[in-house]
């Protein structure tokens, strides 16, 4: 009766403010401030009321000021029925907190009470309000993103400073959230060295990590060798999970797979990581069989020592997988396919039936590897760097697998790579001679279709993604200071992690409605 009384009166100030043709507007505020505030106390009175014979915990958290060695702010728990969940902002390890509970009844109380709680596991505490009545609540405390952890450590705590010589480690993996040593896979005996071409003078560092023997990586086949890109540059963290995502759907016969990971090298924390299959020759990854090869088409002066390539007329392959010796007969025979194919592709005749280039190339390959690049403006995929062939002995020369995204979807300064209109990857070596086939356009606009209608589905992804990587977006930002600032080679500093997730999906749009009209023209 009360609250329904509350309600009219609240009804009938209002109208009264209102008939009035000279009302003071700031008096009403006062007033209707004044109600709410008596309308929230009411609440906070039937509660009590409701509660008043159970020991149902009204509030859970964590003060700074109980907590200053690991705190700095206060952290309050979401309580949902008999779990409370809570989300430490910090990089911990150690969670021996003291929390702070607040009971509808002033009679509950804890039973066994701890003047603190190891919160690397769940904990569960019972309460009682004395005459009976008791709860069990399991309370989590989540590692500080919600991601899986990484940590790496070198012989003697030594730094991994070169591409070309590896350190000798260990590794283990945090899978759960929460920090239960008995959770982590831990993995002996790995090697690790950088790894990247441009990427690797940026100060955050990608590494490529090598076990004595295959593992398998929060859930993915597997493999001995993984790599862990940084994502320096991208202040999103998803353009490469997002160029992932449209290969996935793509006819490409291979995608890595990846996870979002937090890194720590030595116990000091290194911000977000992409844990993700290296490409190389495997049943799993690129299945071309014992007498298959891996090729990336590359420049003379980002080879690094030891690398076995061969030059055509108009591109470089460097010969990724297997490793072969020059003018040994593989070498030979790939070196020579690789020559014909361009050959026929250059050809008068490339679109003879016998002898053009369709003999050689798998056409479906190139269409889907050249429009998942073109919808991204991939700066380096003008047959620059980073762009992967493959081919199994009897079988055609295929496109693919994709790599390298972290200077794609706008964030390029040079190029005119930010704007979203314009062709780029057209006019690359060997795909700009494809278009000048009927068959290969036709498949083009057919293929672009399909991709087009998946544009939804892929910026959903984006925004789950971003979701789930906001929290690690902060603690990331803490370490490198990119999100305020400028970062070759982005064309514009967006400020917030959201502002960066925004601005990428507000580009993909309007470079794939820009790429429906020009494809259809052509």
């Amino acid at each position: 009766m009360k609250k329904i009384n509350l309600v009219l009166v609240l009804l009938s100030v209002g109208l009264s403010f209102i008939s009035c043709s000279d009302y003071d507007d700031t008096l009403l505020k006062s007033e209707l401030e004044k109600l709410k505030s008596e309308s929230d106390e009411l609440s906070r009175e039937n509660d009590s009321l409701k509660h008043k014979d159970d020991c149902i915990i009204k509030s859970f958290y964590f003060t700074a000021v109980n907590n200053s060695s690991i705190l700095n702010q206060n952290v309050y728990g979401i309580i949902n029925d008999s779990i409370i969940n809570v989300r430490i902002p910090n990089i911990c390890l150690d969670k021996q907190l003291i929390p702070t509970i607040e009971f509808f009844n002033d009679n509950s109380f804890i039973e066994s009470p701890s003047d603190s709680y190891n919160f690397n596991s769940p904990v569960i505490i019972t309460t009682s309000n004395g005459l009976g009545k008791k709860r069990n609540y399991i309370i989590n405390v989540s590692s500080y993103t919600g991601l899986p952890m990484i940590f790496l450590y070198t012989k003697g705590g030594a730094p991994v400073d070169s591409k070309d010589n590896y350190v000798r480690g260990a590794l283990s993996i945090y899978p759960n959230i929460c920090l239960t040593k008995s959770f982590a896979e831990a993995h002996d005996s790995i090697s690790i060295k950088g790894r990247g071409n441009s990427t690797w003078g940026m100060p955050k560092k990608p590494y490529q990590v090598k076990f004595d023997s295959k593992k398998e990586l929060l859930g993915m086949p597997k493999d001995k060798t993984w790599v862990l890109l940084a994502n320096y540059t991208d202040k999103s963290f998803i353009r490469w999970e997002t160029a992932c995502d449209f290969s996935r759907i793509s006819c490409l016969d291979w995608t890595p797979r990846t996870r979002f990971v937090e890194l720590f090298m030595n116990d000091v924390y290194r911000g977000n990581y992409v844990l993700c299959e290296k490409i190389k020759i495997s049943d799993d990854r690129v299945d071309v069989g014992d007498n298959g090869y891996i090729l990336e088409v590359d420049q003379l002066s980002r080879l690094d020592v030891g690398d076995v390539y061969f030059q055509t007329d108009r591109i470089l392959c460097n010969i990724k997988d297997p490793e072969l010796d020059f003018d040994s007969d593989s070498f030979n025979w790939i070196k020579d396919y690789v020559t014909a194919s361009e050959r026929a592709l250059y050809s008068e005749n490339f679109l003879d039936e016998e002898k053009g280039y369709k003999n050689y190339i798998d056409i479906n390959s190139f269409v889907d590897w050249y429009l998942i690049n073109e919808i991204a403006k991939n700066n380096d995929a003008v047959f620059f760097s980073s762009c992967y062939m493959n081919i199994k002995r009897g079988g055609k020369l295929k496109m693919g697998p994709i790599w390298d995204f972290d200077i794609a979807f706008g964030n390029c300064n040079y190029n005119d790579n930010w704007k979203e209109e314009g062709f780029y990857i057209k006019s690359a070596s060997w795909i700009s001679r494809m278009f000048e086939d009927p068959e290969f356009v036709k498949l083009v606009k057919l293929r672009y279709e399909f991709f087009y209608s998946m544009r939804d589905e892929i910026l959903q992804k984006i925004s789950e993604n971003a979701c789930m990587l906001k929290y690690s977006a902060v603690e990331n930002d803490n370490i490198w200071h990119t999100l305020y600032t400028g970062t070759w080679p982005n064309y514009s500093i967006m400020g917030s992690y959201e502002n960066e997730v925004t601005n990428m999906k507000s580009w993909l749009i309007k470079r794939m409605d820009w790429l429906k009209k020009a494809i259809d023209e052509l």
